[in-house]
């Protein structure tokens, strides 16, 4: 197996192409000895191994053929169904084909809650998953449904410890603001920012952005001192904890978000500063003749 648990980290190295070449090595030598399990569970990491390289031609044939000798092999072997099933939705994701990447989870959900029960980890990720495929589609009401589930799941393996949970925190207050639901927005943006900064493990992207949505928030509801407050620590974390130059979109945003604040709030002078910035990194990003500089 030395081959397999090499290539996952030389593919979280992003060095895809060794990590392709001892896949392959390891496929010959599974063949080789009939060892279907590990054949099939290379097959999956293949195909997880070209989506993240962006190389998404032979993604479905790795798959499909995972599924093959599952069948033919394994007698269906439920757990690698679910692994392959998980994969086929991050393909259909990164393609934009979302209806079909909702699919696939629906179906990941159907096997794992009729092999092993509805309070499991694959279920909870799989109903995040759909929630944020309907929260991207503007679909805000079944996002809350699949959202919610997948929260109650998390609550119940391992109460706010997981790691999940602030992100799903964020997320419902981002559907309830946009239900102009200001009130319930905050209590979970609010509960999505104390969790990531109590984990052991410290998100600096997930805090940013929660720092980022308080403000936003604020900003919504008139309170500029506040708003300018949540996103100047925002804008803080990005350039010194995830080191975002000033041409980086994100920081560009930032920059856009206080200048206007500060314009609601009537202090032009940090208002013209802050677009200022804004402006420039924007004609760095897109160029110079980019309709959002008219």
């Amino acid at each position: 197996d030395i081959f397999f648990d090499k290539a996952i980290l030389l593919t979280a190295s992003a060095k895809y192409d060794e990590a392709f070449n001892l896949l392959q090595k390891a496929t010959t030598v599974y063949i080789t000895y009939k060892r279907w399990h590990s054949y099939v569970k290379t097959l999956i990491q293949t195909a997880k191994t070209l989506i993240a390289a962006q190389k998404m031609e032979k993604v479905l044939h790795f798959l499909e053929l995972a599924i093959q000798i599952n069948n033919e092999n394994l007698y269906s072997n439920p757990s690698l169904l679910t692994e392959t099933y998980k994969v086929f939705a991050a393909y259909y994701e990164t393609n934009d084909e979302l209806n079909t990447a909702t699919f696939y989870h629906q179906e990941t959900i159907n096997i794992c809650q009729k092999n092993f029960g509805s309070l499991h980890q694959t279920v909870a990720q799989s109903y995040h998953k759909i929630g944020m495929i309907y929260f991207a589609q503007n679909n805000v009401e079944q996002a809350l449904i699949f959202l919610q589930k997948s929260l109650e799941i998390y609550l119940g393996l391992e109460g706010e410890s997981h790691t999940a949970v602030a992100s799903i925190y964020n997320t419902i207050g981002d559907c309830y603001n946009q239900q102009n639901n200001y009130d319930l927005g905050l209590a979970y943006l609010e509960k999505s920012l104390n969790l990531s900064l109590d984990l052991p493990n410290t998100n600096y992207g997930e805090i940013a952005g929660a720092y980022n949505n308080l403000g936003v928030t604020y900003y919504q509801q008139n309170k500029y001192g506040k708003a300018i407050d949540y996103l100047q620590q925002s804008l803080e974390i990005k350039q010194e904890q995830l080191d975002l130059d000033d041409f980086n979109p994100d920081i560009e945003k930032a920059y856009n978000n206080l200048a206007a604040c500060y314009m609601a709030k009537g202090a032009y002078r940090e208002a013209i500063i802050y677009n200022q910035k804004s402006l420039l990194a924007k004609s760095r990003i897109f160029g110079e003749q980019h309709y959002t500089l008219a």
